[in-house]
Parts: C-alpha cells; structure tokens; sequence
C-alpha cells in the first residue's frame, strides 16, 4: 500500500511503501530527541508544528535507503502552514463490505 502525505490538507506526494514509512519512522524515532517535534512525528504520523517539523528535518541525514522518503517529507512539512500529515487512506474503521 502507497503512503502519502498531505500539508494543509492538500496532497503533496507518495512517500513509499508502508514498509518504507515503517522504516523511516523508526530511523528517526531512534534519532530524534525525547519530546521534539520530530520524534512526535515519527509516533504519530502528522505535526502541527510544520515549520519545527522541518527545521528538525533538516538538520538530520538518513541512509541512501531513507533518502527520497525523507526529501519529500522534509519539503511537504516546510511548504506547509499549519499541518503536515503522512496516511495510507485507510480510516481503520472497514465495514464487512470493505474487508
């Protein structure tokens, strides 16, 4: 499944896999200080803090591995004004119909 992400509620690009967003975020949980915005993001997928999102973002390198997943989420967070959010379009709540 395709993981996007959305600044203002506006679509900003694929970012990978779910498997590749599963591996950027614990890159960056393991790098991120307790309590930053960053690490924050890495926990819960979006920030209503973009702009410390991206400064945080910037300020870090991942592995070639990471590289292009990290380059979109870094640019969508300092493009965007009040939140940035990473989602794979599910809602979680599936009726029978839809499993």
């Amino acid at each position: 499944m395709t993981v996007s992400i959305f600044a203002d509620e506006e679509y900003v690009a694929d970012v990978g896999t779910n498997s590749g967003w599963f591996a950027y975020t614990e890159w960056l949980a393991g790098i991120a200080p307790d309590g930053s915005e960053s690490a924050s993001f890495a926990e819960e997928g979006w920030s209503e803090e973009p702009a410390a999102l991206a400064e945080e973002l910037q300020s870090v390198t991942p592995d070639e591995m990471l590289a292009d997943i990290h380059a979109k989420i870094t640019a969508a967070a300092a493009q965007a004004a009040d939140v940035v959010v990473v989602t794979d379009s599910t809602s979680g709540d599936a009726t029978e119909s839809e499993t």
